[in-house]
């Protein structure tokens, strides 16, 4: 949806603790097409295919650099 607007969107996978995904995409995940990061004022897809409805500190540091990017 938001590429359709016109936005980039960058698309990264990423294990629990924070670094990247190297394992096959399966299922609902296959679709995800891994870009990497890009500038953090653009949008960003990250899945985490390991995280099992959890919140872990990797996932909670890389959505404070987010907010912290989007509020200056």
């Amino acid at each position: 949806m938001r590429e359709e607007a016109g936005r980039k969107v960058h698309q990264v996978a990423l294990t629990r603790e924070g670094r990247p995904w190297t394992l096959p995409l399966t299922k609902g995940r296959a679709c995800l097409r891994p870009t990497g990061f890009g500038p953090l004022e653009e949008d960003h897809l990250v899945l985490f295919p390991n995280l099992h409805h959890a919140v872990v500190p990797a996932m909670e540091a890389l959505v404070e650099r987010f907010v912290l990017a989007w509020l200056r």
